[in-house]
């Protein structure tokens, strides 16, 4: 917990992938409003393009063009030990 009472927090940066995009942005809203910074990409590929060290938490869609959800898990885990949350 912080001095100020509120719960600290681990994670701060998540990157969200769905190739809706209705589907991305009220993922995006949501996890805004709880306070954590968002980068969104369109698929697996635009996804690993924008993925960085400071990512702390990738939620993606698993059907998707491109680069299907599996495809950049395994990418993104032979880079990282980062945890990915498919959906």
């Amino acid at each position: 917990q912080n001095m100020d009472g509120s719960i600290k927090r681990y994670l701060t940066q998540v990157l969200i992938v769905d190739d809706n995009f209705i589907c991305r942005s009220v993922t995006a809203k949501y996890f805004k409003e709880l306070g954590y910074s968002t980068k969104q990409g369109e698929n697996g590929a635009a996804a690993l393009d924008i993925f960085n060290s400071k990512v702390d938490l990738v939620v993606t869609d698993i059907d998707m063009p491109v680069m299907n959800g599996y495809q950049l898990a395994n990418k993104i885990h032979k880079k990282t030990k980062l945890h990915l949350l498919l959906r």
